[in-house]
């Protein structure tokens, strides 16, 4: 299962200098956080001998403990501390696209009974999923990382509820707390989804293990159960959560407006544009599910048998409507009723359920085609080839990779639709399962690489080498050097891009720049230098005895400023 991430991500792992990028002009956390975050815990590890506490560059001193940017409570994290940093950051990158895979293939053989070609058919549809692989483009290793761990999550919590065992529990909770501490507002909304399918599993499918056991000897093993699921938690994520719910009060991100928390929710036009191959790889708006998820997966929700069919359609509809944020009355809801929404942004995440729901009912649809012995009839394969060539037709290709994407989505489309006509025997079986996998991983893998592309570290612009700024004399850019720029540079700044924010801090920035952005914003000060900035601070001026406080020695601006 980890040859195929590797092998897709072959030419970022070739060399320790290659960066994973974005196609789009919009930006990557990659370049934006976990490299230069990296990098300065690479230099104050070798430097010191130990991990730093705070970072007192940026934002003039931000935490580094329970903070998840920063991933040092993440074991496999520590790579980053002995291999060269972007090499690592790759790796890790494709380490948990396999490890994705290999959960699901765990979860639906285990679970759902799946062939082994079911199995793998789902694992690729999940660990391949356009959302997924448009955030690995985007930069965002802590998202991605809970994604890889949560089929094995909901395999242990599945096993732990089966049989009451603590052993399962414990495990469940061990690596939802490694989650955790990689990303908590995903974890958060993934906390949402095991709920319910504890519930549902309790409920409707009663294990055995409710009816065979005594009243009292149940209650023991189901306390028990969770008790071992709260201690392997808390020994996985304890060491980030005390300092993180320490923090909580102090952040900015504890006044999210509904209109802040709701922000990049899927516009409902985008949902008509699931086959159409994304000309804008925006991560946050990526619906492209891919043409052979879609045939397969629609084929399992209308003729096969599935476990659990209801939950996994309920949980699928839920998650598109929450995507859509304030669009529907759910988000708005929930932003208000439940604890701990009003601390998430970006609903169209949700939408990472959608795939992996697709990735379950793939793998049934691919089981149910291989061992049927033939495919649709001629009036379902008429209306599909219809279908996709509509997809095709609203595709707006902007670059050859996307046009490769199209092709791909093409070819295994047009596999899928021959071999269901042609008919084959129990001996060829294997045979088309490899030309079905074959054309699913052809077509996932194109999207991907329309999504992100090889580059370079970027370099800083030739006026940085002459800053004659030494020690701990800080700068002020108007957010006019990338972070990565200022890391590499050793420059002490007072912006930063960073999650998380002190709100003290963000509202002296906002007097010392005199902008204060009516959204809420990673960076510090809430603008960059952009004819955008412009626009919504016109009035900014730079208050130089407030940004001498904070030890500025030289600001760098667009306009003319007053005062010394």
């Amino acid at each position: 299962m980890l040859a195929i991430p590797l092998l897709l991500l072959l030419p970022f792992l070739w060399n320790n200098e290659t960066l994973l990028l974005s196609r789009s002009e919009l930006g990557t956390d990659y370049v934006a956080m976990h490299l230069p975050n990296t990098l300065f815990l690479q230099r104050a590890w070798i430097e010191t001998g130990r991990l730093p506490t705070w970072r007192p560059e940026t934002m003039s001193g931000i935490p580094i403990v329970g903070n998840p940017s920063y991933l040092i409570a993440y074991p496999p994290y520590l790579l980053t501390l002995v291999l060269p940093a972007t090499w690592a950051l790759n790796l890790l990158f494709a380490l948990h696209i396999g490890l994705a895979g290999a959960g699901i293939y765990a979860f639906t053989r285990i679970r759902l009974a799946f062939s082994g070609l079911g199995a793998f058919s789902s694992a690729i549809a999940y660990m391949l999923a356009p959302k997924l692989l448009a955030h690995v483009s985007g930069g965002q290793l802590g998202v991605v990382i809970v994604l890889a761990w949560l089929p094995w999550v909901l395999l242990a919590l599945d096993r732990a509820l089966v049989n009451l065992s603590p052993i399962w529990g414990w495990l469940a909770g061990l690596l939802f707390g490694l989650s955790f501490v990689a990303h908590p507002p995903m974890v958060f909304i993934s906390f949402i989804v095991l709920i319910a399918y504890a519930l549902y599993l309790v409920i409707r499918h009663r294990p055995a293990a409710f009816s065979s056991l005594r009243r009292s000897l149940l209650v023991r093993r189901t306390f028990a159960t969770g008790l071992a699921a709260a201690i392997g938690f808390l020994l996985s994520a304890g060491a980030h959560l005390a300092p993180m719910l320490e923090l909580i009060p102090y952040l900015n991100r504890s006044d999210l407006s509904l209109a802040d928390s709701a922000a990049y929710a899927l516009p409902p036009s985008l949902l008509a544009l699931f086959l159409a191959i994304p000309s804008v790889p925006f991560p946050e708006w990526i619906v492209y599910i891919g043409i052979g998820i879609f045939i397969f997966a629609s084929h399992a929700i209308f003729r096969d048998q599935v476990w659990g069919k209801a939950f996994w359609l309920t949980l699928g509809i839920v998650s598109v409507l929450f995507a859509l944020g304030t669009s529907t009355p759910l988000f708005a809801w929930a932003f208000r009723v439940v604890p701990g929404f009003e601390f998430l942004r970006v609903p169209s995440r949700s939408w990472f359920f959608v795939s992996l729901i697709l990735g379950i009912f793939c793998g049934a649809g691919v089981q149910g085609f291989v061992r049927g012995g033939r495919g649709f009839r001629a009036a379902a394969a008429l209306g599909l080839f219809l279908l996709i060539v509509s997809a095709f037709a609203i595709s707006r290709p902007q670059n050859p990779w996307q046009w490769a994407a199209l092709a791909a989505a093409a070819v295994s489309g047009a596999t899928i639709l021959i071999l269901s006509q042609v008919g084959w025997t129990p001996k060829s079986r294997n045979r088309v399962g490899l030309a079905i996998g074959f054309a699913l991983i052809l077509e996932l893998s194109a999207v991907g690489w329309s999504f992100w592309q090889p580059g370079k570290s970027p370099p800083g612009p030739e006026w940085l080498d002459q800053l004659s700024v030494t020690g701990t004399e800080r700068v002020y850019t108007e957010g006019r050097l990338s972070p990565y720029a200022t890391e590499n540079a050793g420059m002490w700044i007072v912006e930063g891009i960073d999650p998380v924010q002190l709100k003290h801090y963000v509202f002296y920035m906002e007097a010392a720049t005199n902008c204060r952005p009516q959204v809420y914003s990673i960076s510090v000060p809430g603008f960059v230098a952009s004819a955008e900035a412009a626009a919504a601070c016109p009035d900014r001026q730079v208050d130089s005895y407030l940004l001498g406080l904070l030890g500025v020695r030289l600001a760098i601006t667009s306009e003319e400023q007053e005062g010394p």
